[in-house]
């Protein structure tokens, strides 16, 4: 929708493409309660202007009825419409029609209806992104349904002669950057024109992206197996050969004047920044936000396993969910340069996804598909996003086949659901640190190992639920929860040896038992794997800071914290927590304190933090303080402090620093 200037200029804005919604003249929503009102409302936008005839109405939104029922409804509906919209001018109603005037309204479809009246880029990026015509009001009966498909495919046809058009014009300009936008939603809007592929494919090569021609036409070529059982022409099988020289450096040929390099092409060396948005839900069922929040998070961490890329932490990303921050905005906030972002609809067998990738620079459009899939294939579509993201902003990154080649795969859709359940149960339990939800969380994936005692996802939440039951002491036996998260991991890590969680909650555990070395092991190998794993950025600082590496301890912290602006994740507590024992260790006792309240502030029921903070004060004399933090601390953890003093839990591998935090404890 268009910002309002003049209010002069018209009243109501109809956006059609996409969820419908009605906004005044000054962005003020005006809410239709019924699906009914909405549906006979929309149908008029859609030709307003013209007469529409009553019958008609009634024969889409209310088919079968009775006699003079169905006119009746329609009489009640436009009451309805009348009293939200309140202005006279807007309806023209006879008795045998009704009509919207076009006057006093703009929709979003109004130009793509208009002969050949040229269609700019902003206009078409709705359809040609995956935005479907009138998308939630599917169901209102067979009639309206098989109406809403004639629309989309009229606009999507609209849409596409558009996209034809504007990608001309930038190859004639020699900007295939913005051809390879526009050729990317083209070949999305329309699978099999293989034309579209093919220059697709050469405007990626002269834009230095191999990998993503590369990978455009692999799915291309499995895409036309499966529909047609064909192979793709001669014409673009040899565009991927050129693309496939190109990327193994063999083709030898200097670049010309011919294929310049535009200048928002990042150069190699430089690593891009990408931040992932949580994937929006555009199913029937509202409640699927578990499934599509464990998504985003997959794609993020998939994302992560690249060294040339440095990817946000997946909290970071869900910072922006229900804001309206647009890409170049959150850019200046968090110093990003790609911002990806995916909409998703879920039937009970089908998954299709919508996805595109902006510069955040400069807001254009870097690459965009749309994936339609069996759910069953679900992480071959994952694949499949990481691949195209890569190959479109990290040229120089070689990506190999099978991504997920150690990970098991999906045996049963609807255990993994439910592992998704009790994953999104466990997060909400460490954000707030809540032990109802992760109590929740751990039985849910307990009943789910009973059905299937290997279903990777469900050891996950397990090891992360049982870790952080012993990390807040919430059990009786907060060991027992630490010996059930060890075994856990282990039992994934026996199926998934390459699987990041896995190895950073067992080298976490490790180092609680004080087999440091083994713990830093374990972090090594997680970051080899995936660098911008942030949990294991944080926990591998805390157990460096405790075995007396404290500038180690604050590059790895400070380079998670970097990855995490904006997070409202425990996680980051973590880094806070090592740059206190890293100043602790160095007898910076105010240092110690500063980053040890803001790991509190973050999350205050751990109780190692409330101990060193509390030792602080008392070593400082600072009595009062200190006693706030120490009551603090035997209200959720009441033996911790006496087992330390006991002897019974050892925190620093110098036991002299240990020493020192007693001393501290025993001045109050």
């Amino acid at each position: 929708m268009q910002n309002r200037e003049n209010p002069d200029d018209y009243l109501y804005c109809f956006r059609l493409i996409g969820a419908f919604s009605v906004t005044d003249a000054f962005g003020k929503n005006c809410p239709l309660p019924g699906r009914k009102d909405r549906a006979v409302l929309a149908f008029l936008a859609a030709h307003s202007g013209h007469p529409v005839a009553r019958d008609r109405l009634v024969e889409l939104v209310w088919p079968g009825s009775l006699e003079g029922a169905g006119r009746a409804s329609l009489r009640q509906s436009l009451s309805t419409i009348r009293k939200a919209l309140a202005h006279e001018s807007i309806l023209t109603v006879d008795r045998d029609t009704i009509m919207l005037n076009a006057g006093p309204i703009r929709t979003d479809i109004a130009r793509l209806g208009i002969g050949d009246l040229k269609v700019s880029e902003s206009e078409v990026a709705p359809i040609a992104n995956g935005e479907m015509f009138l998308d939630d009001l599917s169901g209102i009966s067979s009639e309206y349904d098989t109406w809403r498909a004639t629309e989309q495919s009229r606009l999507s046809a609209v849409v596409a002669k558009s996209l034809i058009s504007l990608a001309e014009e930038a190859e004639a300009t020699q900007n295939f950057a913005r051809a390879v936008s526009y050729l990317s939603q083209l070949s999305s809007l329309d699978p099999l024109n293989e034309n579209a592929v093919r220059r697709l494919m050469r405007s990626q090569i002269l834009v230095a992206q191999p990998n993503a021609a590369v990978q455009r036409y692999r799915r291309f070529e499995s895409f036309l197996d499966k529909e047609l059982g064909i192979r793709p022409e001669p014409e673009t099988q040899d565009m991927f050969r050129h693309a496939m020289a190109q990327r193994s450096g063999h083709s030898g040929a200097a670049r010309t004047e011919e294929t310049p390099i535009p200048a928002d092409v990042p150069e190699v060396g430089t690593p891009p920044t990408i931040l992932v948005r949580p994937f929006r839900d555009l199913s029937a069922d509202q409640s699927d936000t578990y499934f599509t929040d464990g998504l985003t998070e997959d794609v993020t961490i998939e994302l992560g396993r690249f060294p040339g890329l440095r990817v946000m932490a997946p909290e970071t990303g869900f910072a922006y969910r229900d804001t309206s921050v647009g890409a170049q905005e959150i850019a200046q906030e968090i110093g990003v340069r790609y911002i990806l972002t995916c909409t998703v609809r879920r039937t009970s067998k089908r998954l299709r996804v919508s996805a595109q990738l902006l510069d955040a620079n400069n807001n254009h459009l870097v690459w965009a598909e749309r994936f339609d899939r069996e759910l069953s294939e679900l992480f071959d579509l994952q694949d499949d996003i990481t691949a195209s993201v890569v190959g479109a902003v990290a040229p120089q990154i070689e990506i190999t086949e099978g991504l997920r080649a150690s990970r098991a795969e999906i045996t049963s859709m609807s255990l993994y659901d439910r592992a998704l359940r009790a994953h999104h149960d466990l997060n909400i339990g460490k954000r707030n640190s809540g032990p109802e939800h992760v109590a929740r969380a751990i039985s849910a994936a307990e009943d789910i190992l009973q059905e299937q005692p290997d279903m990777p996802q469900a050891l996950l939440v397990l090891a992360w639920g049982h870790f952080y039951s012993f990390l807040c002491r919430w059990p009786p036996d907060p060991d027992l929860a630490k010996e059930q998260a060890l075994d856990a991991a282990e039992r994934l890590l026996g199926l998934e040896p390459n699987n990041v969680h896995a190895l950073t909650v067992r080298g976490e555990l490790r180092a609680s038992l004080g087999q440091y070395e083994a713990a830093l092991r374990d972090h090594r190998k997680a970051l080899d794997i995936n660098p911008n794993f942030t949990w294991t950025l944080f926990f591998m600082s805390i157990c460096e800071a405790l075995v007396g590496r404290p500038d180690e301890a604050r590059a790895h912290a400070k380079r998670g914290l970097m990855l995490s602006p904006k997070s409202r994740d425990t996680g980051i507590a973590g880094a806070y927590l090592a740059m206190a024992l890293a100043s602790f260790s160095e007898d910076k006792l105010k240092d110690a304190i500063h980053w040890g309240e803001l790991a509190i502030e973050t999350q205050p029921k751990v109780p190692y933090r409330r101990l060193l903070v509390a030792a602080c004060y008392g070593l400082l004399d600072r009595h009062d303080e200190a006693r706030e933090h120490l009551e603090a601390l035997n209200a959720f953890a009441p033996k911790f402090v006496s087992d330390f003093r006991a002897g019974c839990i050892d925190i620093f591998l110098d036991p002299k620093l240990d020493d020192l935090l007693r001393e501290g404890l025993a001045r109050l």
